[in-house]
């Protein structure tokens, strides 16, 4: 959801970073894939000096953590620990459950205006 509304509305207008990568990091390991240090930052979409940031905040919460290749220091691959993907799936259980609540009955163009108002008042 956040892709598309970045793709659509630019990620300067609706920039959150910290959910970005979470999702990012979430949905990688679902796909049995590697996310490195340099690619998520890119994927965060902001000045690479404030996706660094982001990461750190990220590790010292203990929601991701850094693993650098033995090989390539350079090369740091990124993942979620425990807690940091279980609190993406609390968020991703009460953002189902609140479109589950709202959308009783409605046309699926009333959920998406509906979802497009709640994701412009948070950003």
């Amino acid at each position: 959801m956040r892709k598309i509304v970045g793709d659509t509305l630019g990620y300067n207008f609706c920039a959150n970073p910290i959910c970005d990568m979470l999702f990012e990091l979430y949905t990688a390991e679902r796909e049995e894939r590697s996310v490195y240090l340099w690619s998520l930052c890119m994927f965060a979409h902001v000045p690479l000096s404030t996706a660094l940031r982001k990461v750190k905040a990220m590790e010292r919460q203990g929601l991701i953590i850094r693993e650098t290749a033995h090989r390539n220091r350079r090369r740091v691959r990124v993942r979620l620990t425990a807690e940091g993907n279980d609190a993406v799936e609390k968020l991703l259980d009460q953002l189902v459950g609140i479109d589950r609540t709202d959308s009783v009955g409605a046309d699926p163009t009333s959920i998406l205006v509906e979802f497009a108002r709640r994701e412009a008042r948070h950003c």
